[in-house]
């Protein structure tokens, strides 16, 4: 159950999700009750009580487990930014690049940068005669 619960939140499923990004408010990192997880599918399934999902999501490092008016929410650790926008990414005639000059502005480190995604364990770099 944590495994699902953690790929919801995930950089992976939150642009295709507009109901997950919609309801966690997006880049502001909202709390989403776990209780509206009970009825997922892939929740729902394995039967599991709102004590035993939330004492599963505790052992997450990639969400925050909380409490509020006595409602159990979760959260992503650090907070999800939306894929840039067309105007944000540049045309090398092979696909799309990211503007790593705009991403850098915000992280000083290629660790800091990797958190902005969720923590990457590596840095993708490309090879061959012309770096880009």
């Amino acid at each position: 159950v944590r495994k699902q619960v953690e790929f919801y939140f995930s950089s992976w499923n939150l642009p295709i999700d507009s109901f997950m990004l919609t309801s966690m408010g997006g880049s502001a990192n909202g709390w989403f009750p776990v209780g509206d997880l009970m009825p997922f599918n892939l929740v729902a399934k394995h039967r599991l009580s709102l004590a035993q999902v939330v004492q599963a999501l505790q052992a997450s490092e990639f969400l925050d487990v909380g409490r509020a008016n006595g409602e159990a929410r979760v959260r992503r650790v650090s907070p999800f930014f939306p894929p840039l926008t067309p105007e944000e990414y540049d045309a090398d005639g092979e696909g799309r690049k990211i503007k790593w000059d705009k991403l850098m502005a915000t992280a000083s480190s290629v660790e800091e940068l990797s958190a902005l995604f969720g923590g990457m364990l590596e840095v993708p770099r490309e090879f061959g005669d012309n770096p880009r």
